[in-house]
């Protein structure tokens, strides 16, 4: 604790301030009155409080130096060449799970909906969401349209006399994914209403048709959903064969 040589204080409670110019900071201390700050005069003023300022000089705020900033770049050019590839490959691969989750639901849905109907459920490629595609390229990723195939000609005819029910509606699904199909379901895939499946092409054995679903990175990183003659569905990786566009 410093002290420091001032008067007595004239009244009982009187705040004192003193300045001191040689140190090298701002700073507020507090410091008691004793014996030797107020003339000998012992037990008097013992106990009271002065506010002593001491006013320093200024520290020069310094900046950052050249090679501070180079350090400081350079690590963070680094801590970015590492971390962003990984984050895109996190986004591709919770893009790529829902998308797989997404299609294979709207599959499980027609099926349970040609079971639980007694009806022929037809799931068509669109790419306007009113009508189905006619063309046979088994593009997919443009969307799709769930509906009750009363006449069962696989087209979806809203209008009457058919009044057919639309159970869903899908668009295009998310950039940089393709969902594609190029064996039995180039433009629909049917389930009748014992849950067996078939498409617009008359294909033969188990495995009725593969859809395949792929992003940038190519078919290393794909997702491939086979439809079974029975009506059910598996995921699977690349086997020799497959192939992305």
């Amino acid at each position: 604790m410093h002290r420091a040589s001032i008067a007595a204080p004239r009244w009982p409670g009187e705040v004192l301030r003193v300045d001191r110019l040689n140190a090298p900071t701002v700073r507020r201390e507090i410091a008691t009155v004793g014996p030797e700050d107020t003339g000998g005069q012992e037990g008097v003023f013992v106990g009271f409080k002065l506010q002593i300022y001491r006013v320093r000089a200024m520290n020069r705020i310094r900046g950052f130096t050249l090679i501070e900033l180079i350090v400081t770049v350079a690590i963070a050019a680094i801590l970015l060449t590492i971390g962003v590839p990984s984050f895109q490959t996190m986004i591709l691969n919770n893009t790529r799970v829902a998308q797989t989750n997404e299609f294979l639901g709207i599959l499980n849905m027609a099926r349970s909906e040609a079971i639980k109907r007694g009806s022929r459920v037809v799931i068509c490629r669109s790419v306007n969401g009113n009508s189905c595609a006619t063309d046979t390229t088994g593009v997919w990723e443009g969307g799709w349209i769930a509906f009750v195939d009363r006449n069962q000609n696989g087209v979806l005819n809203a209008g009457a006399p058919d009044n057919e029910e639309v159970l869903k509606i899908q668009s295009s699904i998310a950039n940089k994914f393709t969902l594609r199909s190029g064996s039995a379901f180039t433009q629909w895939i049917a389930y009748r209403p014992n849950g067996t499946s078939e498409g617009n092409v008359v294909a033969s054995g188990n495995i009725l048709g593969t859809f395949s679903l792929c992003d940038k990175r190519g078919v290393d990183h794909a997702r491939f959903v086979e439809v079974t003659n029975t009506g059910r569905t598996n995921v699977r990786e690349k086997e020799t064969g497959d192939a992305c566009p």
